[in-house]
């Protein structure tokens, strides 16, 4: 709510500031490559020495290249491990909504899912109630108008061990306490929802659908949910600060899934935004068709016009008028964010260690 809040002011400001002329004397960024991993490494270097934040990685994109790619510090301090934008594995928490969202638009760009129809026509496992005399569809799930209540605590496990399947996690919790498609209401419920139906739908698990049908058609060969043995090395470790000391995070394991759990490099997170700038297409690789990429990214629902509002898996927001897709992340000892310009065919990835560090902002 917070977050909101204060993106609802800064829209309204530069609205009104662009209105009048003010945002446009605005300083020009950087020209060139070298001019940006230049103003990127400032930046960043003195953000980390501010908060007393470990390690980073970042990553610019822009017309379908890697502009600049870049790691910070140490992914584990103890072994003065250092951060390898290529290969350390950081936790992106609520960026895998993004993955999730993207995963449906596929199913409905290959007919297999009616974005407007009720979600109940996929679901076996697990039934939405009926409630306000309208169904919840499948497209309220990925732009956070489904109308759920967001229960908590109770959606993180104690270990690998007890998270238990998505039916047996969301049935007990689907309540519905407002009509759907009327009010924004971020909802990890819903897209946890959406998870189980991609499921159910294709008969695999939701990390072997995404690994299937975007992180190997993408090259996204570090980007898992379960990590294997084979890349444990590469994991970041967490941090946070505890009275002036850094303290390894313990790892949080969530029932919600599709919502909170996908684990990336900043190399493989540079090629999703890629694809989805090119709208679905990595080379001569497509996960979706342009149609569908254009469908995901649009505004679906704003509470007003004058501001923001959410695409498919997105939120959006508007500097002055330039307008910018983006999602962040945050779990114990990281946090991460993703955004997208658009009409520059531009974005960018961040992300550090502290669940509560402002780096990403």
């Amino acid at each position: 709510m917070r977050r909101c809040g204060l993106v609802l002011s800064v829209s309204l400001l530069l609205v009104a500031l662009s209105s009048h002329g003010i945002a446009q004397n605005v300083t020009p960024g950087p020209g060139d490559p070298k001019e940006l991993q230049s103003f990127v490494d400032s930046l960043i270097k003195a953000e980390m020495a501010k908060e007393r934040i470990p390690g980073a990685a970042f990553v610019f994109v822009k017309d379908g290249r890697v502009i600049t790619i870049r790691g910070y510090g140490f992914a584990n301090v103890e072994s003065l491990t250092p951060v390898v934008p290529e290969s350390t594995i950081f936790r992106i928490g609520s960026i895998s909504k993004v993955f999730t969202a993207t995963a449906v638009v596929q199913l409905a760009d290959r007919g297999l899912v009616d974005m407007n129809a009720d979600v109940n026509k996929y679901l076996k496992k697990i039934h939405v109630p009926d409630a306000f005399g309208a169904p919840v569809t499948v497209e309220q799930l990925l732009d956070h108008t489904a109308g759920f209540d967001e229960i908590r605590p109770g959606t993180q496990a104690e270990n690998a061990q007890s998270v238990v399947s998505l039916p047996e996690f969301l049935g007990p919790r689907l309540v519905r306490v407002r009509a759907p498609g009327r009010t924004i209401s971020y909802s990890t419920y819903g897209v946890t929802l959406a998870g189980e139906m991609i499921e159910e739908i294709t008969g695999h698990s939701f990390e072997e659908h995404l690994r299937r049908e975007i992180w190997s058609p993408l090259g996204m060969s570090r980007t898992n949910i379960t990590i294997p043995a084979a890349l444990q090395a590469n994991v970041a470790t967490g941090y946070e600060l505890e009275n002036g000391s850094l303290v390894p995070a313990a790892w949080e394991w969530y029932h919600t899934t599709p919502a909170s759990s996908v684990n990336s490099t900043t190399a493989d997170m540079g090629r999703f935004m890629i694809a989805q700038l090119q709208l679905g297409r990595l080379g001569n690789t497509r996960i979706m068709s342009e149609r569908a990429a254009t469908y995901m990214q649009r505004q679906h629902v704003t509470m007003h016009p004058l501001i923001p509002g959410f695409a498919l898996g997105f939120y959006e927001d508007f500097l002055g008028s330039l307008r910018i897709i983006e999602h962040g992340g945050q779990v114990a000892g990281f946090s991460s964010q993703i955004v997208l310009i658009p009409e520059d065919n531009a974005g960018f990835f961040v992300v550090s260690q502290f669940e509560n560090g402002h780096l990403r902002d």
